[in-house]
């Protein structure tokens, strides 16, 4: 069972995050270098946690954080820190 802390949830996280705006499925891919099939099927986990939103205009399908994604990255983030300053 995949969950937001595993490598590829958190990776697609931050991308969203630090990129501000929503992203087509495509550009995901592009940008975290991974599988399409890879990218729905974890954008599906985190739209069933509340983490992501989407939406189709015409042939794309955008993502989006929602408030609790981006209190999510934060934390995550925070976190990863304290674990590289230990």
């Amino acid at each position: 069972m995949t969950d937001i802390f595993d490598k590829l949830p958190r990776k697609i996280l931050e991308i969203l995050y630090f990129n501000r705006n929503k992203l087509y499925v495509y550009k995901i891919t592009r940008l975290g270098n991974i599988s399409h099939a890879q990218t729905y099927k974890t954008i599906k986990m985190l739209k069933e946690k509340g983490l992501v939103e989407t939406e189709v205009k015409g042939r794309r399908r955008y993502v989006e954080l929602t408030e609790k994604g981006k209190k999510a990255v934060k934390l995550i983030s925070k976190l990863k820190k304290m674990w590289e300053d230990a």
